[in-house]
């Protein structure tokens, strides 16, 4: 109770305009608190979808690696398997061309 007391015996000393100063000042401080206590866990929940927005891109994006990764080993198979069969019809020709 005395720190009140010993506000109260400030607060009167000071003059109209300071004391119009002093409490614009205390109210400012008091929204600057109360909006951080109060959007604290709006950030936090705002931060928390960021991150999880990024790791579905991240998932995302090794997907579709993925993705052309297997269509590519499957057209390099294809050009593989292409590519013995020409050679096994070469050598098919070679040999009826010596008989």
């Amino acid at each position: 109770m005395r720190g009140v007391g010993i506000f109260e015996y400030l607060w009167s000393a000071l003059g109209p305009e300071a004391r119009k100063e002093v409490a614009k000042e205390m109210a400012e401080r008091a929204v600057k608190k109360a909006g951080d206590k109060l959007f604290e866990p709006v950030f936090e929940k705002v931060d928390e979808a960021r991150k999880n927005v990024e790791e579905t891109i991240e998932a995302h994006r090794r997907q579709e690696a993925a993705k052309r990764a297997a269509a590519e080993q499957a057209a390099q198979e294809k050009r593989d398997e292409r590519a013995i069969e020409d050679e096994l019809a070469s050598l098919k020709r070679r040999i009826e061309k010596k008989k």
